[in-house]
């Protein structure tokens, strides 16, 4: 009988001890989940899915502007006004909403609201600020893409591309009482806008040397179906042998001097048909200072919003 008490009182106590251990690691286990949780905001972009609605799109060849309203579920509503600048590459949003407001600055090479998706391209993300640390955007963390087009589905991007291009194609025309349109108010039809993006390649070669070097043309505003020319020119220590490559909508000709002439693709095209990239194999003939000049439309035969960014030149030296 004494035997059996004891064993009695032995078992009590280790059923005790296991649910009393496995009380104690359940709450550890609460706990650590309750901190991850707590480390991830619940009403911050980018929150998807999100719905959108009341969408007002305005734009021209050099901005866009963006406005909706947005509803992320659980409280989460609000209003997006954001911009791009198709010249500066500089992009801005900002957001009122029921979680708090917030703005933030970045730099894209294609406007993030409207991209497809095959033609992907990370932002850096500037300037931010908020109501608090995580709402309505976890400064915490860096999307590639600002966080109001990061939270957009690609249909929703579709619906805004779509919105663009009708606001591109009916640009708004100033009313005038009197009947007559004075200069500023006539309709300005919207151009294309060519830019020499770049001439990279080394900077210190020997003499005698030859190298490649990379050479890219954009089209940030309206297509051009036609006319779209630029000359490539090697000055001072450095000599143009050859074209290494050419995209297919353009044919290069000629010796010291190269001119390529083509077409581009719009603000609103897939990225892949408004730049070109080619590639050029540059001589050293002598030592001493040298360069590589691109020019866009350099007669100005094209009749572009822009004429401001239509040059770049490379300085290279020759030891």
């Amino acid at each position: 009988m004494k035997l059996t008490q004891r064993l009695t009182k032995r078992l009590s106590r280790s059923i005790t001890s296991s649910v009393a251990g496995r009380a104690i690691g359940l709450a550890m286990l609460g706990a650590g989940l309750a901190g991850g949780l707590a480390a991830v905001p619940a009403h911050a972009f980018p929150a998807t899915p999100c719905t959108i609605s009341n969408i007002k799109v305005t734009g021209s060849a050099q901005a866009h502007q963006y406005k909706y309203s947005f509803d992320c579920g659980g409280g989460f509503t609000g209003t997006v006004a954001a911009g791009y600048d198709v010249k500066t590459d500089q992009a801005k949003e900002k957001v009122t909403s029921t979680r708090g407001n917030g703005q933030a600055t970045w730099t894209c090479s294609i406007d993030p609201w409207t991209v497809d998706g095959h033609d992907y391209q990370k932002c850096t993300r500037g300037a931010v600020s908020t109501t608090n640390e995580h709402e309505p955007f976890d400064v915490g963390t860096t999307p590639r893409t600002p966080y109001t087009a990061q939270a957009l589905s690609q249909a929703q991007r579709r619906m805004l591309k779509q919105a663009l291009a009708d606001a591109l194609a009916h640009p708004p025309v100033t009313a005038n009482p009197g009947g007559v349109l004075k200069d500023k108010d006539k309709l300005q039809l919207p151009k294309p806008d060519l830019v020499a993006v770049r001439v990279s390649g080394t900077t210190q070669v020997f003499d005698g040397q030859t190298s490649v070097y990379e050479v890219v043309v954009r089209n940030d505003g309206v297509p051009a179906a036609k006319g779209v020319n630029f000359t490539i020119a090697g000055l001072g220590a450095v000599t143009l042998q050859e074209m290494v490559d050419v995209p297919s909508n353009f044919t290069c000709s000629g010796n010291g001097t190269i001119t390529c002439v083509g077409s581009l693709g719009g603000s609103t095209d897939p990225l892949i048909t408004r730049v070109a990239v080619f590639r050029v194999r540059a001589w050293a003939q002598q030592k001493g200072a040298g360069s590589l000049t691109l020019t866009v439309n350099p007669d100005h035969t094209l009749d572009e919003s822009n004429f401001d960014n239509n040059r770049q030149a490379l300085a290279i030296t020759v030891k």
